[in-house]
């Protein structure tokens, strides 16, 4: 009987010629997030986005041996705002995660990312077989901002270290603080049970409404659901998620905010709300370092604080 092998990356030159090689030996299914991508008839084709870990999961569900291939200029985003690095911790992880939950039996990656040891490692930690290619495909280190794209959709990715001894929820609750308490950032935040209301200060009419995604997908994932506000498309299902992921290996953590189409014409846009959410979000960036630094010191450890 023929293992179900799933490939990653299927529709790329990598990918395509994969299946090719492999087609007869295993029964083939690769995954993409665009239909218009979907035109070898050698593979079963799963329509999903590999930074999502819930299309990731689904995709999984019956595969023996995932193959684990990332080529990071590959479109995901009509705007990616995310280093190359960040975009495979985020994709090696969903990889490591849905496979574990599907009892997938082993996972091959195939080396020649700049990352392959901290990718090595993600794919290895949640216990399942990790083989390694003797052969590697050289694959580049950065990642392309802007890409033709079916819906004027955003992604962000920004990795930090989590402060020592905090969890995941002291994160989230220090992040929409942060915005309130910081006077650069010109919104306020409000709690009213699961749903966090960004607004301009002094103004009443929230630009943002996050409904926490209970129950969460995963204990290392808290998401909130953009569902309203004046800075978001309303005609659509999904109007983007604002992810928190906890990485154990590296007590560090990434927001992620995925699937997001703003109300603003793409053009202002890009030259408006984007560089703020980019600036805002290196700010949070060093504000957690420096509460990371100020955490160890009052606890007694010995660190030199560095960028």
């Amino acid at each position: 009987m023929k293992a179900n092998v799933l490939i990653s990356g299927g529709s790329g030159y990598i990918g395509k010629h994969l299946i090719s090689t492999l087609k007869d030996i295993g029964n083939l299914f690769t995954i993409t997030k665009y239909e218009e991508d979907m035109t070898d008839t050698d593979v079963t084709w799963r329509k999903c986005d590999i930074y999502v870990l819930k299309d990731m999961t689904e995709a999984l569900k019956d595969i023996d041996i995932a193959i684990y291939y990332l080529d990071p200029n590959k479109k995901s985003a009509k705007l990616t705002q995310s280093t190359a690095r960040n975009l495979n911790v985020i994709a090696s992880d969903n990889m490591a995660k849905a496979c574990k939950e599907n009892n997938v039996k082993k996972i091959i990656y195939i080396t020649g990312s700049p990352f392959d040891q901290e990718t090595i490692d993600i794919l290895s930690s949640t216990g399942i077989e990790v083989q390694t290619t003797a052969q590697s495909i050289k694959r580049p280190a950065v990642s392309i901002e802007l890409q033709k794209s079916k819906f004027d959709d955003v992604r962000s990715v920004d990795r930090m270290p989590i402060p020592y001894q905090w969890d995941l929820e002291q994160v989230v609750k220090y992040y929409f603080d942060w915005l309130q308490e910081t006077s650069g950032t010109l919104v306020t935040t409000e709690l009213i049970g699961d749903m966090y209301y960004v607004y301009f200060k002094h103004r009443s009419n929230p630009l943002l409404k996050l409904q926490r995604v209970n129950p969460s997908i995963h204990e290392d994932i808290i998401q909130f659901k953009v569902v309203g506000g004046a800075l978001t498309v309303n005609k659509y299902e999904d109007n983007g998620v604002l992810e928190f992921r906890k990485f154990k290996l590296t007590n560090e953590f990434v927001v992620h905010l995925f699937n997001y189409i703003p109300k603003l014409p793409w053009s202002i846009y890009y030259l408006s709300q984007a560089p703020i959410h980019n600036v805002t979000m290196k700010g949070f960036e060093v504000d957690c370092r420096i509460k990371d630094f100020q955490l160890r010191t009052l606890a007694g450890e010995v660190k030199k604080y560095t960028k």
